[in-house]
């Protein structure tokens, strides 16, 4: 659409608009895509992301309350947090576990969940080890019960356990 662009020109010319036009339709298709995977269609699709949680029937699902704001302003996760519509995530599976009888609970956002050890509750530090905690820590070993740790299965034991 760039090239075919005619600066100044209040009519654009015919190649432009059909560029416009191919370009607004395959960002259609994308966002169709992306919204009928999280859930956005009526309950007739049965294979998205928000259905198969709320269909596996659990006592309960817990999220972590997450800054989706500040999330947008990393420039290393702002385009993944931005496609993945988290916070509409969100929204879907708090309505439709609620539909559905489950209890929907959204956990603090200063619980660490990744860095509190699921075992003996010793919370990663960063004088005890060399590298200072962040995004590429990926896995980790507990200095107090010497247990191993993959970051979010850590994370996803300690929301199980986590109590509002």
């Amino acid at each position: 659409m760039s090239k075919r662009f005619r600066k100044g020109q209040k009519t654009q010319s015919s190649n432009y608009k059909k560029a416009k036009a191919k370009h607004l339709k395959i960002s259609r298709k994308l966002n169709n895509i992306r919204d009928n995977h999280i859930g956005k269609r009526t309950s007739a699709y049965q294979y998205q992301a928000t259905n198969e949680l709320v269909k596996a029937k659990p006592r309960k699902i817990v999220v972590e309350n997450l800054s989706v704001g500040f999330m947008l302003k990393n420039k290393k996760l702002s385009k993944a947090a931005s496609y993945q519509k988290l916070n509409f995530v969100f929204r879907c599976l708090e309505y439709k576990s609620e539909r559905n009888g489950i209890e929907y609970v959204k956990a603090g956002r200063t619980f660490a969940s990744s860095q509190i050890c699921n075992t003996c509750g010793y919370r990663y530090n960063n004088k005890d080890y060399e590298k200072q905690w962040g995004l590429h820590i990926r896995n980790w070993k507990c200095v107090s019960c010497s247990t191993e740790h993959d970051r979010d299965m850590n994370a996803a034991i300690n929301l199980a356990k986590w109590v509002a």
